[in-house]
């Protein structure tokens, strides 16, 4: 009886102690990390993306886990959403966005 309840205690502080730790890492890790810029495709290749923001461009990079449209043609107005690893910007979404909405170059008629 006194083993059992001994057992029941160390299981639940075990439990206590561990719960916090894998709840709380994972969502804080993600979000932090994760950027956006919105822009004008300039380039669309298997493995990178450059856009303009105003003046300037951004190249970024596919991965394996990179989700993009099947076709980004040149003008599309896009906002990415990427994180930085190893001094690369390393895409983890494009969406294409509604051209009234991006103001970094007006589209051409």
């Amino acid at each position: 009886m006194k083993i059992t309840a001994i057992t029941l205690s160390v299981l639940t502080a075990i439990f206590l102690i561990a719960t916090p730790a894998f709840s709380s890492s994972t969502p804080k890790s993600k979000t932090s990390t994760e950027k956006v810029v919105q822009g004008t495709v300039l380039t669309s290749t298997d493995s990178n993306l450059v856009i303009r923001k105003g003046k300037s461009d951004w190249s970024l990079t596919y991965d394996s886990a990179s989700q993009k449209p099947s076709a980004l043609t040149v003008g599309t107005p896009v906002l990415v959403h990427y994180r930085d690893e190893k001094n690369k910007h390393i895409v983890t979404t494009v969406e294409v966005t509604d051209a009234k909405t991006n103001t970094s170059q007006p589209q051409a008629k």
